[in-house]
């Protein structure tokens, strides 16, 4: 048996879309695996030393949060820069992606420093962006990923190391560029809101045939075949963004082998 300890960044002041669920699920399969786990959460004006920790989570914010949050962050820039080179696993959530940049722009102008981690720059618009997306991750040519994305910045400059290809839907500009997300030795990010390492929507729909034979738990990361969600437990943007797929009843089917983040 393994303990697993994991450590989560600013988890007052960076928490929209219930992003902390993320380490809720994460602890679930932690258990599920017959090991242990345990999580410590550090806030503004506390030391960040992420030395000793197998996995590190940072989510996302409200703009004047995240602009509260990056200068005491970049005072540990070269620890966090070391230990990600080192190989730890990071799970970067949201607007938290625009803290490992060159820099970002508040809504009312400021230059906010980032650690310099990658070549972007990040430009907090005050302005709400949604987009339903679709990517296949670069790791798996075949695997199809699905995700929302509300956010009210975009990322400006080269991304050489993304997560995803998109398919469908935006990127991490202000106009799709095709590429999404940041995967960097074992750092991981995406704009996709909400709790990623679980399926969302999904946990309500009616389980397929072949699901169920399979006899796949709920709890799986992989949807095979995924059923249907009945359109009325959809956003509009949801529903808009598949409308191709809709079937007589009046439901909605996910794209075939699909995840859904």
């Amino acid at each position: 048996m393994k303990h697993i300890r994991i450590l989560h960044l600013y988890s007052n002041a960076l928490d929209l879309y219930g992003d902390y669920k993320n380490l809720t699920v994460l602890q679930r399969r932690i258990a599920e695996t017959g090991n242990t786990s345990d999580i410590t959460e550090i806030n503004l004006d506390e030391v960040i030393d992420p030395t000793g920790y197998d996995f590190v989570y940072i989510g996302h914010g409200k703009a004047r949060n995240l602009a509260a949050v990056a200068p005491p962050f970049g005072q540990y820039g070269d620890t966090i820069r070391t230990a990600i080179e080192g190989g730890q696993v990071w799970f970067v959530t949201g607007n938290a992606r625009e803290l490992f940049g060159q820099r970002f722009t508040t809504p009312t102008g400021e230059t906010m420093p980032g650690i310099g981690l990658f070549d972007y720059t990040g430009v907090e618009t005050n302005k709400v962006f949604v987009s339903d997306m679709l990517a296949q991750p670069v790791y798996d040519e075949n695997a199809r990923i699905y995700g929302f994305i509300n956010r009210t910045a975009y990322l400006v400059g080269e991304n050489r190391y993304p997560l995803f290809t998109v398919l469908s839907g935006c990127g991490d500009g202000e106009t799709p560029d095709g590429k999404e997300g940041t995967l960097y030795h074992n750092f991981f990010a995406t704009w996709a809101t909400s709790r990623r390492l679980c399926r969302m929507s999904f946990s309500r729909a009616e389980p397929s045939p072949a699901r169920s034979a399979a006899k796949v738990s709920i709890s799986s990361r992989a949807v095979r075949g995924l059923g249907k969600l009945p359109a009325s437990k959809c956003s509009a943007s949801t529903r808009n963004f598949v409308a191709k797929n809709c079937s007589s009843d009046n439901s909605i089917a996910a794209p075939p082998g699909a995840v859904l983040l």
